[in-house]
């Protein structure tokens, strides 16, 4: 798909979109948790569900965080941020496995809600600042969404 979309697609724009995208998998898993603690029978459906939606996620944010690092690190820093790109990830995933820690609290719809506002919040944002990044970073040439046709 970005090979056929070329350059109509941004960095940014595809951050933006990986981020709503992990937020819509978390409002199923949200649902499907909803439905779990009501005692109502959930099928793996869901949980395949939240699988393909995170995963089409994932395929917008890590090509396109790892072309990223390589392209606007100074060639003296490139294995450092690089290493930090991979660094980040333990970091997001350490911090994940502490915040599970709020289910003894927080029943898991609720959980799973939260996690996905904050998601979708981010890709907002993102989104309102797509324009601006694509100038940091030299990719103003590139349109942010696909011409239509």
């Amino acid at each position: 798909m970005f090979l056929k979309a070329g350059t109509r697609i941004s960095t940014p724009l595809k951050f933006a979109v990986g981020l709503v995208c992990v937020g819509v998998s978390f409002v199923v898993m949200s649902v499907a948790a909803g439905a779990a603690s009501g005692g109502v029978k959930v099928s793996i459906m869901w949980l395949l569900s939240v699988y393909l939606i995170q995963t089409v996620g994932e395929l917008f944010l890590s090509p396109a965080g790892l072309s990223v690092t390589n392209k606007l690190a100074p060639r003296a820093f490139e294995n450092q941020l690089m290493g930090l790109w991979f660094l980040s990830m333990a970091l997001g995933d350490s911090v994940g496995g502490q915040a599970y820690r709020l289910t003894t609290v927080v029943p898991m719809p609720v959980y799973y809600l939260v996690l996905a506002l904050a998601a979708i919040a981010a890709g907002l944002v993102m989104l309102l600042f797509v324009r601006r990044l694509r100038t940091l970073m030299a990719e103003h040439h590139m349109p942010s969404v696909p011409a239509p046709g």
